[in-house]
């Protein structure tokens, strides 16, 4: 902050401010604030101290309107804490605010546009980065660097690297979304039809069931069958369903030997009934 000329030390000392109090400087578009923990630089920081300046950065930041905080995590005021200390403390108070904290754990420096490509493809195609993801890569490179949009920088950067698109997988969602299977407008517009079998057979000799069961209403009929050929099943069709009910718009099957024979396809053809199949395996 001093490099840059954002605070001036001196000026800030002369104002000799109390432990807990927020001393605010206006640098460009940004605030800075500079909370005063230690009296003296050589003593050390007690949690009492740092979160009393803690609940008055917070006072500060909602009187100012501010809605995001970096914060260094590396300064001589908080070396000696316990690791973890800090965010603890910032947790703590900073809990039923929407204001965001962002840690800094280390320097970073601002990087020129033309500089920026380079950094990328170094911390993500070099032999030792091995082209890590998206993730990986943006948090190697933000420990030491910084600049406006850096995430989606290294988002177009990598999707565009040739190796990783040769090489990766992409884990893409295949399933295919649900549908809403079509409703019939009438009873017995659309049946499906399928056998059941081989059963015990009865005294008739049935030892087979011929199943029609209508779409809309759920209306089911069963008929016994003595075996599942094709003259049989179209027998029965007709006899119980056709001639009962009338013809179908749409009859579905499975895709049987019987249900696709040469009798069953004149019949449903002469009467215009439309067969649907269920798909293979």
């Amino acid at each position: 902050m001093q490099d840059i000329g954002a605070i001036d030390l001196k000026n800030i000392k002369s104002k000799h401010p109390n432990v807990g109090q927020v001393l605010t400087t206006k640098f460009k578009n940004q605030y800075i604030f500079s909370v005063i923990v230690l009296q003296r630089h050589y003593e050390n920081l007690s949690m009492e101290a740092l979160e009393k300046g803690i609940r008055n950065l917070k006072r500060v930041c909602k009187r100012k309107g501010v809605n995001s905080l970096q914060i260094a995590r590396n300064c001589s005021a908080t070396n000696n804490l316990p690791p973890g200390a800090l965010a603890q403390a910032l947790s703590k108070v900073f809990t039923s605010s929407n204001i965001s904290i962002t840690l800094c754990y280390s320097n970073t420096s601002t990087v020129p546009e033309h500089e920026r490509l380079g950094i990328i493809q170094l911390l993500h195609s070099s032999p030792f980065r091995g082209h890590k993801g998206i993730t990986q890569t943006y948090r190697k490179i933000r420990e030491r660097f910084y600049w406006r949009n850096i995430r989606d920088d290294i988002t177009e950067s990598i999707n565009n690297c040739a190796s990783c698109q040769e090489n990766k997988i992409t884990r893409a969602k295949t399933r295919n979304p649900m549908i809403t299977p079509e409703t019939p407008i009438e009873a017995f517009d659309k049946v499906s039809i399928d056998t059941v079998g081989k059963l015990r057979t009865t005294t008739a000799g049935n030892c087979h069931i011929l199943t029609m069961q209508c779409h809309l209403t759920k209306y089911l009929l069963a008929i016994p069958l003595l075996n599942i050929k094709a003259t049989t099943i179209a027998n029965a069709q007709a006899k119980n369903l056709i001639c009962q009910f009338g013809a179908p718009r749409a009859i579905l099957s499975d895709r049987g030997t019987s249900f696709l024979s040469e009798i069953v396809r004149k019949q449903l053809q002469v009467l215009k009934i439309e067969h649907l199949t269920s798909n293979g395996y």
